[in-house]
């Protein structure tokens, strides 16, 4: 079984993950929706998204951004590597899962994977507003209380390495 799929002529998300569906769902409210109006939702609200769910996780999960050929950033996303999943606002993948979606959805066939570096996105011209992420960390403590790994795990199945 694997996190996620991507499903219809739309090309949707649909993730096998229950913290997967409830972080889509969280991330649609009213609450939050000023994240999506970030001037580029890949990059700068991804970056946002991110970093609130390295902050909620105290560690646990770190921020990997996904990289072009010529160098820029193409997305953001939160990292557990010990387990090799990935978080953003479609919910939980695996490394293939998420390559696959930033071919097939968001028509980036050719990005990446590298540990993100501020001081580079900053110069890339993305900047963001760090309080924004730390609210969002905050939002997602009251929802979702304490990060643990398993919550990133398939239903039945506890993380792994690999």
């Amino acid at each position: 079984m694997r996190y996620q799929k991507i499903i219809g002529a739309d090309n949707r998300v649909a993730n096998a993950v229950p913290f997967g569906r409830r972080l889509k769902r969280f991330l649609r409210e009213s609450e939050q929706r000023w994240l999506g109006q970030e001037r580029c939702w890949r990059a700068v609200g991804s970056w946002v998204l991110a970093d609130a769910l390295a902050h909620w996780s105290q560690g646990g999960l770190r921020i990997a951004a996904l990289i072009r050929p010529d160098h820029r950033v193409a997305h953001i996303v939160a990292e557990a590597p010990e387990i090799g999943a990935y978080v953003d606002a479609d919910g939980v993948a695996g490394r293939l899962e998420l390559m696959a979606k930033m071919a097939m959805v968001m028509r980036e066939p050719s990005v990446e994977v590298v540990a993100f570096s501020p001081l580079e996105a900053r110069r890339a011209g993305l900047e963001y507003d760090e309080d924004m992420a730390v609210e969002l960390a905050i939002r997602l403590l009251r929802r979702f209380s304490t990060y643990r790994p398993s919550l990133l795990a398939l239903p039945g199945r506890t993380p792994t390495a690999g």
